[in-house]
């Protein structure tokens, strides 16, 4: 058996009572940091959704957007447009089928704050 000069054990000793503080610290931090993400959850702006008395129907003009022609509208994939919706960020109408659509004055200020203010101006 390999004899430990006596320093070195001590050192060691130390080290690995170093290490048990700094473990159970990281393990309060983990449990702080669940805690805030679950505040954060339970705080977060529900999704604002305007459900149709009737059928939408879409006509020329509108301001109505499908959920696609959101999507390219602010120039983002239609999966993260979901995200915004979920988010809450996004006001919406369903149809009685279930589409989503959404008006363009509801897009644009999502629009500004991703992309800033466009240069022409948003077309009516």
């Amino acid at each position: 058996m390999i004899r430990i000069p006596d320093t070195i054990a001590i050192l060691l000793q130390t080290l690995v009572n170093l290490l048990q503080q700094i473990l159970d610290k990281l393990g309060r931090i983990e449990l702080a940091a669940y805690e805030i993400i679950r505040l954060l959850m339970e705080s977060s702006p529900q999704r604002k959704e305007t459900v149709p008395t009737a059928p939408i129907a879409l006509a020329p003009g509108d301001g109505l957007l499908n959920h696609a022609e959101a999507a390219v509208f602010l120039v983002k994939s239609q999966k993260q447009l979901t995200r915004y919706r979920k988010e809450g960020r996004l006001a919406f109408t369903r149809d009685a089928k279930g589409h989503y659509y959404y008006r363009q004055v509801d897009l644009e200020p999502l629009f500004i704050e991703l992309h800033g203010y466009p240069k022409g101006g948003f077309r009516k």
